[in-house]
């Protein structure tokens, strides 16, 4: 993970990072607020919603 922050937003509470993975960039969602740059994380979910945006879901990986 490259950089991420927390989102107050109604509706688009959480947090976010950016994530890079075989050198393509994704905006994703987590889970958890313990974050940190550098920390290894794996898609654990993703698709596209109903207008036709795609979203991405990661977790941290253990260990």
């Amino acid at each position: 993970m490259v950089h991420f922050t927390q989102s107050y937003l109604k509706g688009l509470e959480g947090c976010y990072g950016l994530v890079e993975m075989s050198g393509i960039k994704l905006i994703g969602s987590f889970e958890t607020l313990e974050l940190r740059e550098g920390l290894k994380v794996k898609m654990v979910r993703c698709g596209v919603r109903p207008d036709g945006t795609p979203y991405y879901f990661f977790e941290p990986v253990e260990g």
